[in-house]
């Protein structure tokens, strides 16, 4: 954030959209937009005080941020190997980390939803998953063909 914005030239050519250079100041630009968009949002919750979705939105950030770290340790077989962990807390870790799956279910669609996708882009399964993989939807169409 600290360094000066990256320029994105007037004209762009076929070159200038393959450049490696070009493709990571894009990034870097969206990456300092967003920041800049995040704290002004914070500081406008911070001179309100703490308010009922900042309190919220920090207790839902703080269960992703267990979540990540407890399912790396569950899922990677070195903590194991170089004994960070025993048998006995792995186990613990596992258990935890279907805790934390049960206590962020009822708030997935609001999290997913947050990311701004548009619906397009989502697999009718997402939409409709009783339908999607009902036995008319998953049988052949009248008169279509199966090649193998």
């Amino acid at each position: 954030m600290n360094k000066s914005c990256p320029v994105v030239p007037s004209q762009l050519t076929s070159s200038t959209l393959r450049s490696s250079q070009f493709q990571t100041d894009i990034f870097c630009l969206r990456e300092q937009d967003l920041l800049i968009h995040f704290a002004a949002e914070i500081s406008q919750l911070q001179a309100h005080g703490l308010s009922r979705e900042y309190a919220l939105l920090q207790s839902m950030l703080s269960l992703l941020r267990s979540m990540h770290v407890l399912i790396i340790l569950e899922e990677d077989a070195s903590f194991l190997r170089y004994g960070y962990l025993s048998p006995d807390n792995a186990v613990g870790i596992s258990k935890k980390v279907t805790i934390l799956y049960s206590e962020l279910r009822p708030h997935a669609l609001a999290l997913v939803s947050s990311f701004g996708i548009p619906d397009a882009f989502f697999s009718p399964i997402a939409f409709n998953w009783i339908d999607t993989n009902s036995w008319s939807s998953v049988q052949p169409q009248q008169g279509a063909t199966i090649s193998i």
